[in-house]
């Protein structure tokens, strides 16, 4: 079975994630990197948030921790 992923990148990069969330109107403030940031800083918790683009080129970022 064969992943319709080109490329996965963990942790997410912020530059990258910023821009996919300013081409999505939808995003919740639960998707950011700062909401995660906050996450990190007040818990025992580490960055996993996931980065993965498809052969077509689209990204899609799943914040993780």
């Amino acid at each position: 079975m064969s992943s319709n992923f080109a490329d996965v990148i963990s942790p997410a990069p912020r530059d990258v994630w910023e821009d996919v969330l300013a081409h999505d109107s939808h995003a919740l403030i639960s998707q950011t990197p700062a909401w995660l940031d906050t996450i990190c800083a007040t818990e025992n918790y580490r960055d996993a948030s996931r980065l993965y683009r498809t052969a077509d080129g689209r990204q899609m970022v799943l914040p993780l921790v």
